[in-house]
C-alpha cells in the first residue's frame, strides 16, 4: 500500500493528470477555438504517450532484445572494445572525474569479461568536452582501481561520436594486427546501431549488452501511469531511431 501511495504521489503524474483536467475544462469553456483546442490536445495526447512506461518497454525493448544477455566471455576473443557514454566532472579540486552512469555501466561489463578468461587487451573508446576529461579516461581510471593491469588497457579518447568510436578504434587495432575476435561492449539499446557501424567498416563483432532498462519495467498496472523515468528512457530510444536513420538517410546502413 505504502509503494503504491507512493507512485500515485510522484509530482510528475500529478502534474500530467491536473494538466489533464485544465486541457478538459478549456475544452468545455472555449468551444470556439477548435484549432487551438485540437492543437493542445494533440501536444498532451503524444506527450502523455511518451510518458507511459508501457510506450518506453517497447521502444527501448525492441532494440535491447535483439542482443539476449551475454553470461560468459565469447570464445577466441582477443580484445574487448567497450564504448563510452559520459562523465561526471570533478565537484572539487583535486578530485578525480568518474564515468556516469552508462560509461560505469559499460566499463563495469568489460571487467567482468576481462576476469572471465586469460588477460587480453580492453580498448576504451570516448572523448569528452573540450577541457574536460574523455570519457575513455575515466573508465581506464575505474579500471586500473579494479586491478586491470596497465599493458592491458587500451585507450581511444579522441572521438566525439559512435560512428568515430568504431572509426578510431578500428584503425588502433589494425595497427596491431587484431582484425577478429573482437568483443563489443555497451548499453543494450545502442547496440543495434553501434554494432551496424563496427561492421560497415569490416570488422566481425561479437556484441555484449549490459545496462538493460526495459526488463526493469514490471508488468502491472504501473504500465499506464505516466513516469519522468519513461520519458528518459523514450529519449534514449528514439535517439537511437534517429541514428539509424541518418545513417540509412547517408547510404550508411
Amino acid at each position: 500500500m505504502y509503494a503504491l501511495l507512493l507512485e500515485l504521489l510522484k509530482p510528475f503524474p500529478v502534474l500530467m493528470w491536473l494538466a489533464g483536467a485544465m486541457l478538459a475544462i478549456l475544452w468545455r469553456r472555449c468551444p470556439e477555438q477548435r484549432t487551438w483546442r485540437r492543437a493542445a490536445a494533440i501536444v498532451y495526447a503524444l506527450l502523455l504517450l511518451d510518458s507511459l512506461p508501457l510506450t518506453a518497454r517497447l521502444t527501448a525493448g525492441w532494440l535491447e532484445h535483439r542482443f539476449p544477455r551475454v553470461i560468459t566471455r565469447p570464445e577466441g576473443t582477443r580484445v574487448i572494445v567497450v564504448l563510452g557514454a559520459g562523465v561526471v566532472p570533478p565537484q572539487a579540486a583535486g578530485e578525480p572525474a568518474r564515468p556516469d552512469a552508462g560509461s560505469l555501466a559499460r566499463a563495469l561489463r568489460g571487467w567482468e569479461l576481462y576476469r572471465d578468461g586469460p588477460p587480453c587487451p580492453i580498448l576504451l573508446t570516448g572523448g569528452g568536452r573540450p577541457g574536460g576529461v574523455p570519457a575513455a579516461e575515466a573508465m581506464a581510471g575505474f579500471l586500473r582501481q579494479a586491478g586491470v593491469p596497465e599493458q592491458d588497457l587500451l585507450v581511444e579518447s579522441q572521438s566525439w561520436n559512435t560512428a568515430e568510436n568504431a572509426e578510431f578504434s578500428l584503425q588502433m587495432l589494425r595497427e596491431r594486427g587484431i582484425d577478429d575476435g573482437v568483443v563489443l561492449v555497451s548499453s543494450a539499446s545502442h547496440l543495434w546501431r553501434a554494432e551496424r557501424l563496427f561492421r560497415n567498416r569490416g570488422a566481425i563483432v561479437t556484441p555484449v549488452g549490459c545496462d538493460y532498462t526495459a526488463e526493469r519495467i514490471p508488468l502491472t498496472w504501473s504500465l499506464f501511469w505516466p513516469s519522468g523515468t519513461a520519458i528518459s528512457m523514450n529519449q534514449m530510444a528514439w535517439h537511437e531511431y534517429l541514428g539509424a536513420a541518418w545513417l540509412w538517410l547517408r547510404g550508411r546502413w
